[in-house]
């Protein structure tokens, strides 16, 4: 006998609803690439709420094609070439925290949950390509995947808190990420400071001191990069 959408919630929908149809019937719409033509009804609907799922696949399983992960570690090669067992179960686990966070969750948890799902929703039906998707568009959902992971660790302390020892298992999972957020950074960094030794970049950084000692202030000097 729960309220899962407060009359507030629904007052809120109802105006968006409005404001969408007004704008979209008397509003100016700039030109732009109707990304749905060819497709037939079901794949209107079905590619938007596939791309959906992948986004969020990527919060949790945050590996797609790139440069990067071509150069990693033959294990993590691995477990990118069983990506379509990964994300399965990862959307089952999304959909099942999903629902369970709405009925038995808080109003605070109830909002990141709806507002994961819905910051992703506007770029679901883009295409960037078979296999790839655009990381920018996760910026605003990973505010809230950040909450529902520190809420849903919380809970399940509280849960096991009776336990001596199992209670600090679900701070395994924040744990995790941080760990792999380090990883990736250092990752990334190595990346850049080997293309700042290399090829092109060489060659502009001359260039640029060059630019600089016959400039008005010839004394200045202008770090290497390290």
């Amino acid at each position: 006998q729960r309220a899962i959408f407060s009359p507030n919630l629904m007052i809120l929908i109802g105006v968006g609803m409005a404001f969408y149809l007004a704008q979209h019937l008397w509003g100016y719409e700039p030109p732009h690439p109707d990304v749905t033509s060819g497709l037939n009804v079901f794949q209107k609907i079905w590619y938007p709420l596939k791309n959906i799922f992948r986004y969020l696949n990527l919060l949790v399983f945050p590996m797609q094609v790139s440069n990067l992960l071509q150069s990693a570690h033959p294990a993590v090669q691995l477990i990118y070439d069983w990506r379509l067992l990964f994300r399965t179960l990862t959307s089952l686990g999304i959909i099942s925290f999903s629902f369970f966070g709405l009925v038995f969750g808080s109003k605070a948890l109830r909002f990141f949950i709806v507002w994961t799902f819905v910051t992703v929703f506007p770029f679901a039906l883009l295409q960037e390509g078979r296999d790839w998707l655009n990381l920018n568009y996760l910026y605003l959902a990973s505010i809230g995947f950040c909450v529902v992971v520190s809420v849903g660790t919380t809970g399940c302390y509280g849960l096991l808190k009776s336990s001596r020892w199992k209670r600090f298992l679900p701070y395994l999972v924040p744990v995790f990420f941080i760990m792999l957020s380090l990883s990736i950074n250092y990752r990334i960094a190595r990346n850049y400071r080997a293309m700042a030794r290399h090829g092109e970049a060489v060659e502009m950084w001359a260039q640029l001191q060059e630019a600089a000692a016959s400039g008005t202030r010839a004394n200045s000097t202008i770090p290497a990069p390290k």
